[in-house]
């Protein structure tokens, strides 16, 4: 499977806690109530979050990635 070129660099990919208060502190990513978001280089749109009492099955809330 072939990624997009919008993913995030290697250095930037999560693999501990230290990674992940990077790149919050950087802005790479954020949440909106329940809906947590990454910001990508080629983004032009925010999707709108989730509606209230929507369960979280089929969303990606673990990172920036899809999980494999």
């Amino acid at each position: 499977m072939v990624l997009a070129g919008n993913t995030l660099a290697k250095s930037e990919r999560l693999s501990g806690k230290k990674q992940v208060a990077a790149l919050l502190s950087n802005g790479k990513w954020g949440t909106l109530g329940r809906f947590r978001y990454c910001w990508l280089p080629h983004s032009t749109t925010i999707p709108a979050p989730p509606a209230e009492g929507t369960p979280p099955e089929g969303r990606n809330t673990r990172g920036c990635t899809p999980e494999h």
